[in-house]
């Protein structure tokens, strides 16, 4: 058979000039294995292109060249379109059949088509293994079996935290702000997903202002309904307090203020031209400054600014008014303790 197609004679379809080609060269090994189901599609046929010759005759052969070539074109093309449906060609003719013929629904070789039951000859078709499904009797479930490498499952993140979380603790204190010199109580509660965890043992942390490590405060063991209470006196400077617990369990740290007292005290000055006021503040740092304020009426007014010498005490000069005069002192918060405020006194009129 000749491989070249009248020169005006132009495929059908894509691809068929090299259909053709593949056809009409010499077979290789792989290639014969469909031969005995290609020479039956053949025999079956055989008669067509040998009708259409009949019809030739010696008067019009010249005319009806072109057709006869156009129809063994055709007829050629219906032969393998049946043989590749059917996947009786080799591999590379079939996989060329698929790329011109795929519209009217010739498999490719790596897609058997529905009249096939051969797997793909590549390779095995992809095992499987068989175990009974939960819950059935006699049943059994397919599925690909995992790679023998796969690695073993691991525990979910979220697992993970949740074994990890601590106990929940918190800690209150009864008064926020105390007087210099006076106690604090605080109360601990200890949860585990919101219950009670009795019998714990939590400890109170202290760090007292400038201090830059937690001290022991005190122990103590939690009750039925998880709680416990704890007590520090003397507090003499601003501290901040937090509990421990078991497990890691840590409460949220609260800060106790601490008021020093404050006291202002009159007192003639020399030849009687000026009073005196002395301010005290025994639980203060000296150094600290301290404000002497009067009253205007309206608000009170800063006259003076003084700092607490070594005695924790300041002094203040002032001259009679001639309708006396309101004074106070005012300690003004600091790290080390909160605002503290004296009592108000009168100066004499001058």
């Amino acid at each position: 058979m000749n491989a070249d197609l009248p020169n005006d004679i132009v495929p059908g379809e894509p691809g068929l000039d090299r259909l053709v080609d593949l056809l009409t060269c010499s077979p290789t090994p792989d290639e014969l294995t469909g031969e005995s189901a290609a020479l039956a599609m053949f025999r079956a046929r055989r008669e067509l292109p040998a009708t259409v010759l009949r019809r030739r005759g010696s008067g019009r052969q010249a005319g009806h060249s072109r057709r006869l070539a156009a129809a063994v074109a055709v007829a050629l093309v219906g032969v393998f379109a049946a043989a590749a449906y059917t996947e009786a060609l080799p591999a590379p003719v079939q996989h060329v059949a698929y790329r011109v013929l795929g519209f009217v629904g010739v498999p490719d070789v790596h897609h058997p088509g529905p009249a096939s039951g051969l797997r793909h000859p590549a390779g095995p078709a992809t095992t499987h293994s068989t175990s009974p499904s939960a819950g059935s009797s006699g049943r059994s479930t397919a599925h690909a079996s995992p790679p023998a490498s796969s690695p073993a499952p691991r525990p979910s993140p979220s697992s993970s935290a949740a074994a990890q979380v601590p106990p929940s603790l918190s800690v209150t204190v009864a008064r926020g702000r105390i007087p210099a010199g006076a106690g604090g109580v605080f109360t601990g509660h200890l949860t585990d997903q919101g219950h009670a965890i009795q019998g714990a043992k939590l400890s109170l942390l202290e760090r007292p202002a400038g201090q830059p490590a937690w001290h022991l405060a005190g122990d103590a063991t939690t009750g039925s309904d998880g709680r416990a209470v704890l007590a520090v006196e003397d507090l003499t400077t601003n501290t901040v307090f937090r509990l421990t617990g078991p497990n890691g369990a840590w409460s949220q740290p609260v800060l106790v203020i601490v008021v020093p007292p404050v006291s202002i005290s009159v007192a003639a000055g020399p030849r009687g031209r000026a009073d005196v006021l002395t301010v005290s503040c025994p639980l203060a740092v000296p150094g600290d400054v301290v404000v002497l304020q009067a009253w205007s009426g309206a608000g009170w007014l800063t006259v003076r600014v003084h700092r607490l010498d070594s005695g924790d005490q300041a002094a203040f000069l002032v001259r009679p008014h001639l309708t006396g005069r309101v004074y106070r002192a005012v300690l003004p918060a600091t790290a080390a303790h909160g605002r503290s405020v004296s009592h108000p006194v009168r100066v004499r009129s001058g």
